[in-house]
This record gives C-alpha cells, structure tokens and sequence, in this order.
C-alpha cells in the first residue's frame, strides 16, 4: 500500500513539474510572438509616417501603435512574472521600453491631430 501511494505520489510531483515547464515554455513563446506582431505594427506605422500622411493616415498609425503598446504590454508583464530565472533581463527591460516607446509615440501623433 506504501509503495502505491509513493509511486502515486510521485507521478503527481512528475506530472506537476512536467506540466510547470511545458507551462512555462507555452508563456514564454506566447510573449516572444506578442513581442513579434507587435514590432510589425510598430513598422506598419513607421512606414505610414514616413511620408506626409494626412488625418486619416495619421489615425491610422495611432491605431497601429496603440495595438503594438498593447501587445508588448502583455509580452513585458509575462516575461517580468517569469522573473531573470525564464527570460533574459534585457527581454524584460526591452519589452517595457517598446511599450513605452509606442505611448510616447502615441502623444507625439495626437499632438499633430
């Protein structure tokens, strides 16, 4: 009976640990493509911008930085849970930069409208 509960307990601890790490991975790959679409947002609006756009374009690369602060948002507070142990600390202080960078941004193109 001892031996049954061990083994049982034991492939829960297994089990949990294995689960924990799939976890873990599934987040971080999550966040890596977070981080990915966000980027491109960010180049679809620096493109927009890169001629004389008017309101509509304008709107339209808001539109496209508001989306990309959101999504690098979601990749910093899941690699800043995961914690330097998971994801590199320039991941962490880079996502956090990106966001703010597209807030910044945000400001500087309602100041045009």
């Amino acid at each position: 009976m001892k031996k049954i509960l061990f083994s049982a307990a034991f492939f829960i601890i297994v089990s949990s640990s294995a689960f924990a790490v799939e976890s873990t991975t599934q987040a971080i790959s999550d966040a890596n493509s977070m981080a990915r679409a966000a980027q491109e947002f960010v180049m679809q609006a620096e493109k927009i911008l890169e001629t004389n756009p008017d309101r509509s374009k304008v709107e339209l690369a808001l539109s496209f930085y508001a989306k990309a602060g959101e999504l690098f948002e979601r990749s910093y507070k899941i690699y800043a849970t995961l914690g330097p142990s998971y994801v590199s600390q320039q991941d962490i202080d880079g996502a956090r930069a990106a966001t703010q960078n597209c807030v910044n941004n945000i400001n500087e193109l309602r100041k045009r409208l």
